[in-house]
């Protein structure tokens, strides 16, 4: 086990589908060897999931962009006066980045969230 699986514990959202197609774009992109070595909880995370685990995105680097259908339901009120559970989609991308595609942050650190200049002088 390598030093970014045991860092890289995440709660994967994906699924086998998106697994399938991602494993394919970093064989086009990178080879098979690369593509057997995927695993989709260890080593392939989007942008703000690599900078959380000290890493940084290589520049140039392209992400690999999954489209997914995130399913939603609502509990909404009919005619009759009844509550009735309505479900539907969301289309939503992934842009993700491969193990190959991110370098370690010098000294080990965690990348600081972006501050936000001038929010607090607006208006003033």
């Amino acid at each position: 086990m390598t030093t970014l699986e045991k860092e890289a514990v995440s709660v994967w959202k994906g699924s086998l589908k998106n697994a399938a197609i991602v494993r394919q774009c970093i064989a086009e992109r990178y080879g098979q060897a690369a593509a057997e070595n995927y695993d989709p909880e260890g080593n392939c995370f989007t942008f703000q999931g690599w900078r959380e685990r000290g890493y940084h995105v290589k520049k140039g680097e392209r992400s690999i962009r999954v489209s997914t259908w995130l399913m939603r339901s609502e509990i909404r009120t009919d005619e009759t006066g009844k509550e009735v559970e309505k479900f539907y989609s969301i289309p939503r991308t992934a842009y993700l980045f491969y193990i190959d595609q991110v370098e370690k942050n010098q000294g080990g650190e965690k990348s600081k969230p972006r501050e936000i200049r001038g929010s607090d002088t607006v208006g003033s």
